[in-house]
């Protein structure tokens, strides 16, 4: 039985987008109703706050159902078992859907709350995605479809 020391046990947990997502949204609640001096709010918030959310919602879930069509891996920790390039519905779009998905769920977060500090977690989330998920998930594609991944990159952004 391999043993998982502490510290690989949280590495492990940050490879995991929707849950590093969902931790993010909570420190963005509390960074928004305990540190935030410069609180907004606005008529609609919360409507604005819900269609946001609702649009990451439905990427999410396109990027999810186009993997499925495919039978491939949506798992993010083993790219390298993908068996399809995905590049059709919203992945026409973006490279990466579900993660634009999950910013759309910080900005939906930021704006329910009302915190300018906020920005600075959606981006400090942006650049972890890029480092721990997008990147490892583009080396390993790019090893196994060769210059069908790289043309459908300088076709499609990596975010938006």
């Amino acid at each position: 039985m391999v043993q998982m020391s502490k510290s690989g046990w949280v590495v492990k947990l940050f490879k995991l987008p929707m849950l590093v997502a969902l931790l993010f949204m909570g420190a963005m609640y509390g960074v928004g109703e305990y540190l935030d001096p410069y609180r907004y709010s606005f008529g609609s918030q919360a409507l604005v706050s819900a269609l946001i959310f609702v649009s990451g919602v439905i990427m999410v879930a396109l990027g999810g159902r186009s993997f499925r069509r495919a039978k491939t891996t949506v798992n993010p920790l083993t790219p390298h078992k993908s068996t399809q390039l995905v590049t059709t519905s919203v992945y026409r779009l973006s490279r990466n859907p579900m993660y634009v998905g999950f910013v759309l769920w910080l900005v939906a977060c930021a704006v329910f709350v009302g915190s300018w500090v906020n920005l600075g977690l959606i981006a400090l989330y942006i650049v972890l995605t890029d480092r721990l998920h997008i990147v490892p998930e583009e080396r390993a594609l790019g090893e196994l479809f060769g210059q069908k991944y790289e043309t459908y990159k300088q076709r499609v952004r990596r975010w938006l």
